[in-house]
């Protein structure tokens, strides 16, 4: 009994695991991260959305596609009002920062959180690359937080 209590157990967790909506909230924040991590070193392309290239947009739609076969907007403007706020002291990994021109309130650029002080996001002239989002230039800039 306890053998097949085990391997009904252990069924479950693969089950769990591998079902892109399974498993806990942390299980499914680090397959997001690590999905986002596969792309850094990729050039920037406007409208892009592949390893030839990819602007920010263009990368949040792969990582969400790649994730859960999920086909988001490719337009930074378009995400922001269809992700559902995030209030910043809930912010975790995973979750999308939407950035603006100072003064500005329409945002026009975005990326992916990865850690408490990093995301990922496609640079004009860095291509794919991990930054902080917690300096000056980034908070001053920063016009809110979604999640898909």
């Amino acid at each position: 009994m306890r053998k097949y209590y085990l391997s009904i157990l252990s069924l479950g967790l693969f089950i769990n695991c591998m079902h892109p909506t399974g498993g806990t909230m942390m299980n499914r924040s680090s397959r997001i991260v690590k999905l986002a991590e596969s792309y850094l070193g990729v050039p920037y392309r406007f409208g892009g959305m592949n390893r030839r290239g990819m602007d920010c947009s263009g990368l949040i739609c792969r990582i969400y596609r790649d994730f859960d076969q999920r086909r988001l907007p490719h337009s930074v403007r378009q995400l922001f009002k269809q992700g559902r706020p995030v209030i910043p002291s809930q912010i975790r990994p995973g979750d999308c920062l939407f950035f603006a021109e100072p003064g500005k309130k329409v945002p026009t650029h975005m990326g992916i959180v990865v850690s408490a002080t990093q995301f990922i996001h496609a640079s004009q002239r860095r291509g794919v690359v991990r930054t902080r989002w917690d300096t000056p230039y980034f908070k001053k800039r920063l016009r809110g937080v979604r999640r898909f």
